[in-house]
Parts: C-alpha cells; structure tokens; sequence
C-alpha cells in the first residue's frame, strides 16, 4: 500500500495533457483556453454616449444655450455628419460626431421653442464613452487555462473572438461490475441492489461538463470483464466501479493484466477507498474505483476531479484542502488517513466543521447525502476544538 501523497506524485507524472481543438465561440462554454486570446476589436469601437440626452460642442455653448435640431442619434446608426453650432438628441450607445464632445443627459436640459438650455454647469466629453477605452484591439482578453465561465463568454463575444482554440474534454468510459446490480426503475429481490453507484459516477465525470459518457455493465466473468474493458479502452479515460478486491469474483484486475495494462498502483493506505487504483495502456488511462458509493466518491473528489480537470486544460490541481475548527470527537484504531463525512459551516470564529452522522462506515448513504464536505482524520484521537483540514463536495 502507497500514500494519498504517493498516489498523488504518481498520477501527476504519468497524465497528459488533452489535445487542442477549434470550436466556435458560442459553444465555449465552460470550455479551458488553450491559448492567449487577444480582442479583435477596440471596445467601444467608436466614442458613443453614455446617457439618453443631448450631444453638442461645448465651445458653441452661449450662456448654457445652443439651437437643436430635431435629427436623432440612435444606438447602431452609422456616424453622422453634424453642425458644431447644433445640439442633437442622442440615445445611449449612439456614435458621438467628430465635430461634438459632450453630452448634457436629458434631466439637466429644457426646451425653449428652438433653444437648448443647459441647467447645470458642466465639463466638456462628459457622458462620452471614449473609444477602445475598456479594450484595445490586440489586448489578451482571456488568459490560457483559464475556464470560459459565462462572463468570460460575454467579454470573449463583445470582442469580436468568433472561433477559439480550447483543450478537448475527454471521454470516459465507466464499467460497473456485479451481478447484484440492477437499473433504477426495475422491482429488485430482496438479494439484490440498485445500480446507483455507477449513476452517481456518472454525474459527477458530467457535473464538469463532459457529454462523451458511455457506461458499460459487466458481469462478473473473467471472459466478459476483459470483453467489456477491451471496448471501454476505445475512450480516453476508463473507470471500473467494484471488482477490484482480492475476493474470488473480482476480475478487474486480472482483466487488466491480461490485457497488458501497466499497473501505477493499486490500493492505498486510505480509509474509505483502499482498493483504488491507477493503470495505464498506451495513452489510455484506467482508474479502479472500489464498489462502495461512498468510497467511489472520496477516491473521485480526493483524485480523479483534479485529474480529469488538468486533462481539460486547467492546472494540475487536487482537491483544496481547506481548514476548520472540529466540533466533534474521534478516535480510530486504524493508522490510515480517513476521510470522513462532515457538515462545514460558517460561524463568527471561522469555519466549524461537524459529523454528518455517527455511523461513518462506508456503506452508509444517507449521511453521503448531507454531507458537504469530507473532513481529512490523520490523528488516532481528534479532540473537540481541534483544526482540521477538509475538502469540499461538489453540491448543486
């Protein structure tokens, strides 16, 4: 058995970074760059006005008045040829003329038959949005690695980026095993069990925006665990769910050998999630992830998020490890790291950090579902009071 730290170091130095594609800009969304993407346009492209109101020269001002024309400057009308000895209504967003720099915002001004009258002292270029004044065309709009959230989306799009060059997701395979494993929806006997662990996979690898999912049942054969991953290695990335113990109906790993993997590790000095581990084909990736739900989604957060992440482009990051006070006491016999499920809420002395339940065994789901965080038990005895490091869950 290896370290959470070991396992970490291996992973890190044996994944690859995914290859690059060019997608169009309106289907970026929560997509990583994969370079410096530089604006194509100056924002705003020419100096416009800022408020509804009035547009002039303020060197034809007389005594804070000047004659108007009833000719309107309008948001998307092209630029205009004007007389600088006029006012003209101007609308937000309406390209300001050469020959005028300021604009009087329609609550400062009244109307005296063919006169403007200005009812406050003000500054030339005032309400005018100067071109290229909140982007230069040429300027890196958006950083490479960085994620292309939806405010990233509006700047990239404001600044003419049509096409963009983004690290491609990668597909996953998930191969669940068991032969007590039924699909949600069926009337189950009382010796078998909902497939939920699988589902629960599932929606974590696609809460990180992954479409190319596919997930294969193997029965518990030697002939159709090696028939099942031998497709399921088409992906960029497999997940075996179960099978992967010592017990004489857990074939993952002699499937692997079999089919010439090469074993990274397997199984950690971990609590829950021992049985994890990492084996490699080709440029293939495959993660054995125990057959406990629980211990699937401590192995999931605690490596597999950080991972799958850096594949997409981001840097190399694992779970956050996080830290707070305990408001519960512990002791364990077992010399292994734990992970347990807890409650971390924010109080006047910082973080505090509670057990989702009393039962921590790995098989219990109902405290998994109020969890929010996992909270890391290095110590055989936690005290009360004690700062502890946790991660948080990935909660909706």
């Amino acid at each position: 058995m290896i370290s959470i730290y070991e396992a970490l170091s291996i992973i890190r130095s044996n994944i690859k970074r995914n290859i690059t594609e060019i997608i169009n800009i309106t289907d970026s969304l929560g997509r990583i760059a994969a370079e410096d993407c530089h604006s194509n346009i100056d924002l705003p492209q020419l100096d416009n006005s800022a408020m509804d109101g009035w547009v002039f020269n303020i060197d034809a001002l007389e005594k804070n008045t000047i004659d108007f024309e009833k000719k309107e400057i309008k948001a998307g009308d092209p630029k205009t040829e004007t007389d600088s000895s006029k006012a003209y209504r101007i609308y937000t967003g309406g390209v300001v003329p050469n020959n005028l720099n300021t604009v009087a915002e329609k609550e400062i001004v009244e109307l005296v038959e063919n006169k403007l009258i200005i009812n406050k002292k003000i500054e030339k270029k005032r309400n005018i949005r100067k071109k290229g004044e909140d982007i230069k065309k040429g300027d890196i709009v958006l950083k490479k690695g960085n994620y292309i959230d939806p405010y990233n989306l509006n700047l990239l799009i404001s600044s003419g980026v049509n096409k963009i060059k983004v690290f491609k997701r990668p597909s996953i395979a998930i191969v669940s095993t068991g032969n007590e494993l039924k699909e949600p929806g069926v009337k189950i006997k009382s010796h078998e069990v909902y497939d939920s662990n699988s589902y629960t996979v599932k929606a974590l690898v696609k809460s990180m925006g992954i479409e190319n999912i596919y997930l294969y049942r193997c029965k518990d054969t030697l002939e159709k665990t090696i028939l099942t991953i031998k497709k399921a290695l088409e992906y960029d990335i497999v997940l075996t769910i179960g099978g992967v113990s010592m017990g004489d109906y857990d074939f993952i790993r002699p499937a692997l050998k079999e089919l010439k993997c090469e074993r990274l590790f397997w199984k950690l000095k971990l609590k829950p999630g021992r049985p994890f581990g990492f084996f490699k084909k080709n440029e293939k990736y495959i993660f054995t992830l125990p057959g406990n739900p629980v211990s699937s989604t401590v192995c999931f957060e605690l490596f597999l998020r950080g991972t799958i992440e850096y594949i997409m482009g981001k840097d190399l990051c694992f779970k956050e490890l996080r830290k707070g006070k305990a408001l519960f006491d512990w002791k364990s016999k077992d010399d292994r790291i734990e992970f347990v499920r807890g409650i971390l809420k924010d109080s006047d002395s910082g973080t505090i950090l509670e057990l989702a339940g009393k039962d921590q065994q790995s098989n219990m789901l109902f405290e998994l579902s109020k969890a929010n965080c996992l909270i890391k038990v290095e110590s055989n005895s936690i005290k009360k009071g004690d700062l502890l490091e946790y991660i948080k869950l990935y909660r909706l």
